[in-house]
């Protein structure tokens, strides 16, 4: 059945762009993805995802929302991104080369068993405020720590990195969604 405004098919309800209509008020849609949205004109829902709208990534069980445009969404993780204090990934193992091949990280805590030298991490998508902390625990490896996207870390582009020798541990906080600050965490006991 299609009226111009809506569209029922096999008992769902859809709206061009996924909007539903409830009484004369567009409801924001909520969509899902398998894995970390994209952004841009060909990225996730592009052409469909209306500004606001929320998008969960049911891999990493993060929740994302449309900042940017119906054309062009930017995927932004909300407050409640999954980056709780209580995330905590163990023995983890630095991979790639380069950013694109480098370890995405899920967790707020994200402990390294792992560190051939040469290898990397790459920090998760973080909104204004959020943090995560790596720590380089074993071996005497240094590794790379790239930031998401077009982001920064203390104003170095994201796909260069930032080294973290070993054994230390940094606290990446983000100033905005694409500038990162990076602060050393105390020194290992004795």
């Amino acid at each position: 059945m299609t009226t111009g405004f809506v569209q029922r098919y096999k008992g769902k309800i859809a709206t061009a762009y996924g909007g539903i209509w409830q009484g004369g008020v567009k409801s924001v849609a909520v969509f899902t993805n398998v894995g970390v949205p994209t952004n841009g004109t060909g990225g996730s829902l592009a052409g469909i995802a209306g500004v606001g709208a929320l998008l969960v990534d049911s891999t990493n069980a993060v929740t994302y929302q449309n900042t940017g445009t119906q054309a062009s969404p930017t995927w932004t993780a909300t407050g409640g991104s999954g980056l709780s204090t209580t995330t905590v990934a163990t023995g983890l193992t630095s991979t790639g080369s380069t950013a694109a091949g480098a370890l995405a990280l899920t967790a707020q805590d994200n402990v390294l068993a792992t560190s051939a030298a040469g290898t990397g991490v790459i920090l998760a998508t973080l909104t204004a405020g959020q943090r995560q902390r790596v720590w380089n625990r074993t071996g005497t490896n240094a590794i790379h720590v790239y930031a998401p996207g077009g982001a920064t870390i203390d104003g170095t582009a994201g796909t260069t990195g930032v080294a973290l020798t070993a054994p230390k541990a940094v606290e990446f906080f983000a100033e905005t969604g694409s500038t990162f600050v990076s602060a050393a965490l105390g020194a290992v006991s004795s």
